[in-house]
């Protein structure tokens, strides 16, 4: 009777160890998303996006970090925290959005207030609701949404 009993201390020990083992497996997982989130800026759903080719992201401090092709001419320079997510490479679509702090007032001589609602193209990540901020139709292909200090272009 003393041989078994420890064979099933061990195997009891085991049961503990494998038990402890994956709930601590779980509790790093739950833990992970708000971690990675912070670190990144960035929300899981975006960086799978990303990693998958379906977005790109890009983030610049100020439009004169713009390159030329990614934003309309008439954003103004004095935009900062310029966050660009495209459509990326693996996405079979063509989009991309925009969202800046600018100080201005003054919307663009190209933008007339809008009749309609287009919705933006979704790359990831989180915008706020737009359904009550004032929407312009600039250029052929841009929409501007202006709420408070930040403005949100899509294409």
């Amino acid at each position: 009777m003393s041989t078994s009993q420890p064979s099933a201390v061990r195997r009891r020990t085991r049961t503990w160890v494998v038990f402890s083992v994956i709930v601590a497996i779980g509790l790093l997982m739950a833990a992970a998303p708000p971690v990675i989130e912070r670190i990144a800026g960035r929300s899981i759903g975006a960086l799978m996006n990303e990693s998958q080719g379906n977005s790109t992201f890009s983030r610049y401090d100020s439009a004169a970090e713009l390159p030329e092709d990614v934003a309309p001419s008439w954003l103004p320079r004095e935009a900062r925290d310029i966050r660009v997510v495209g459509a990326g490479p693996s996405s079979g679509v063509r989009g991309v959005r925009i969202d800046a702090a600018v100080t201005s007032t003054s919307i663009p001589s190209t933008c007339v207030p809008a009749t309609s609602r287009t919705i933006p193209w979704d790359g990831g990540g989180s915008w706020p609701d737009l359904g009550s901020a004032t929407t312009y139709t600039c250029d052929p292909s841009w929409t501007l949404a202006v709420t408070g200090d930040r403005w949100y272009l899509w294409s």
